[in-house]
């Protein structure tokens, strides 16, 4: 049975009737062509094939799945829910298919004459996209979002979207006709019929991979890899007769569907969980790792599972061991004049005089120049508490803040003290020794005298980055009490692929990938050549991955084209890769022109550098 596989000219519904369908080689290439014609012509059908391929269409679903020498395609019907044609086609023999028909009741029958060869052409699509074929790739995706667009659709109005989707399509037809053409020699693809048990071979075959998600296959649900069970928001909860109210229910964080829990998280769910029964159980962590390798993600992602509030402390060089526990504060306007007025009184420095010459008003208060350990903190809870011994009335107009370390231990929450090391006092941190404790020895004195416990539900996780400019090592006092330490490395190149389309909604994989072997390849260029004034991690891909999806909006282009990536690269990754331009040139030089043509990047740089990127 021969069936011929092309048709041509045929109209679409809607505003489509007006789309041009056929066009020059000049306006259409395809590494494919070995004609000398004058003019390319298109095979409509596919507009609905890549419709029901995606899942756009509401009545039939194109489902393909693979497996190393095979390629299998059907039709599924929606409205009646049962697969209606099935086409196989062996990959290791171009052009020869296996096609038949399936009535209401799973029985094969032969493949009407009167079909228009949908389900063959799907498997011709299937077929060499699973060999790789790259320019058949890139148009596919390409035409995504247009082909969700409905015929009627207004953006139909505008000629240029028309002639995109046109000479998209006419590029998808002649890749796969030329492609076809020159594999097979013929026009015409060689279809025969196969048996029940052909099929049946062909369902119990466990190294089929589905493509595009599919409704059903070959009659039956897919044959997919186990579903990994999604760990559930409270699933870890330590205390089950622990009633949260209704504030701490709100702190308690969410993670997006799209988050997937990683095998680390598992593994700490369960030492916190099942420590309890120690005496001291697991309940202070530590994360290291670069920028944007996930540790405040993994923080929450934790406090969502143990169901537990969520509170952030970010530290700073200057931080102090009073900063870490609150603050003392005048609570009106009132209040701090009637503190600059007996400052004035009897001869100390007020808060402005701290503002404006510190170590003056430090030298003052405490009779020798501050050291490198001392902050104007030091100055201000001194200015505080004299001004409260000299009259004991003004202690109502002060109130302390506690900090959110402490609400988090006193509470039992999370508690996430971000860049711990970053802090020029080595020994600040100590001041939390006692609440880095469990049990009875858990407890501080505030600066007001009230006593704090540490919770015993109560989890402190530090999160820093090592090796940055004015990061140190973890003070010993303090890396003692931390009961585990995990270093994160940075996602395959796959998992953040995955990640910035799941942040971005990035439209194509292939040249996301590119774009994730780049930073790559930059961050590694600068780790190599000591330039480490920069940063090249996962939060610049994102950053530069928005910024082309924006430019290509900017520039009317209807899909993110190659130029709108290098040039989005300028603001949000090579320029933060280093601060000095001299390196830049030579991270040009080394590693982005690995995968960006020098003379489109001089470009680029010309327009960043012009102030029109």
């Amino acid at each position: 049975m021969a069936y011929q596989l092309f048709t041509f000219g045929e109209e679409l519904p809607g505003k489509l009737k007006k789309l041009k369908l056929r066009w020059s080689q000049k306006d259409v290439q395809t590494t494919w062509s070995t004609s000398n014609s004058t003019g390319l012509n298109t095979d409509t059908s596919f507009y609905k094939i890549l419709r029901q391929m995606f899942g756009f269409d509401t009545e039939k679903a194109i489902n393909i799945a693979t497996e190393p020498n095979l390629v299998v395609t059907e039709v599924y019907n929606l409205v009646e829910n049962r697969t209606e044609q099935i086409a196989l086609s062996d990959r290791k023999s171009d052009g020869l298919f296996k096609v038949r028909e399936m009535n209401e009741k799973g029985a094969l029958l032969p493949y009407g004459a009167n079909r228009k060869g949908t389900v063959l052409k799907a498997c011709l699509l299937g077929h060499y996209l699973a060999q790789g074929d790259s320019e058949l790739i890139a148009v596919v995706n390409d035409l995504k979002p247009l082909v969700q667009l409905e015929p009627d659709a207004d953006d139909w109005d505008d000629p240029l979207m028309l002639e995109v989707l046109g000479k998209k399509l006419c590029l998808l037809t002649n890749n796969l006709y030329y492609h076809y053409k020159s594999a097979t020699g013929t026009m015409q693809a060689k279809t025969e019929d196969f048996r029940q048990s052909t099929l049946k071979k062909v369902t119990e075959n466990t190294a089929l991979k589905p493509w595009f998600n599919p409704v059903k296959f070959l009659g039956q649900t897919a044959k997919t890899a186990p579903k990994q069970e999604k760990i559930k928001k409270g699933q870890y909860f330590f205390n089950p007769n622990r009633k949260l109210t209704a504030y701490e229910e709100m702190l308690v964080p969410t993670m997006p569907d799209t988050y997937v829990d990683t095998e680390l998280v598992k593994t700490i769910l369960l030492d916190l969980f099942h420590s309890t029964m120690f005496k001291k159980p697991i309940r202070n962590i530590l994360f290291t790792g670069i920028a944007g390798s996930g540790k405040t993600t993994l923080a929450m992602s934790i406090a969502e599972k143990i169901g537990l509030p969520h509170k952030i402390f970010t530290c700073g060089p200057d931080t102090d061991g009073f900063g870490l526990i609150g603050q003392l504060l005048p609570n009106t306007r009132k209040a701090v004049e009637k503190v600059s007025n007996i400052c004035k009184k009897i001869g100390l420095p007020t808060f402005e005089d701290v503002e404006n010459d510190f170590e003056g008003a430090y030298e003052k208060l405490f009779g020798k120049k501050p050291t490198v350990y001392n902050s104007p903190s030091d100055c201000y809870n001194e200015i505080s508490r004299r001004c409260m011994e000299e009259n004991s009335s003004l202690s109502s107009d002060f109130v302390f803040v506690k900090s959110p370390i402490i609400e988090a231990l006193e509470n039992g929450w999370v508690i996430e003290i971000q860049e711990p090391t970053i802090i020029k006092r080595e020994t600040v941190l100590e001041e939390l020794n006692a609440l880095l404790e469990y049990g009875d020895t858990a407890v501080i004195t505030l600066p007001t005298g009230e006593v704090i416990r540490r919770h015993p539900d109560a989890v402190v996780i530090f999160t820093t980055n090592l090796g940055y400019a004015g990061c140190k090592s973890l003070q010993q006092a303090v890396l003692s009490r931390v009961d585990e330490r995990y270093d994160l490395q940075l996602p395959t190149t796959k998992e953040l692929v995955k990640r910035c389309i799941s942040n971005t909604g990035f439209p194509n994989e292939q040249m996301l990938t590119t774009m994730v072997n780049c930073c790559h390849k930059v961050a590694q260029y600068c780790g190599d050549h000591d330039i480490t004034d920069g940063i090249c991690g996962p939060r610049e891909l994102d950053n530069w991955a928005k910024k082309a999806m924006l430019l290509s909006m900017r520039w009317e282009e209807l899909e993110v084209t190659e130029e709108c990536v290098i040039a989005s690269a300028f603001p949000t990754m090579l320029s933060k890769a280093t601060q000095v331009y001299e390196d830049l040139e030579d991270i040009l030089t080394g590693a982005f022109y690995t995968y960006y043509e020098a003379h489109k990047v001089q470009e680029a740089k010309e327009l960043y550098e012009a102030g029109k990127v």
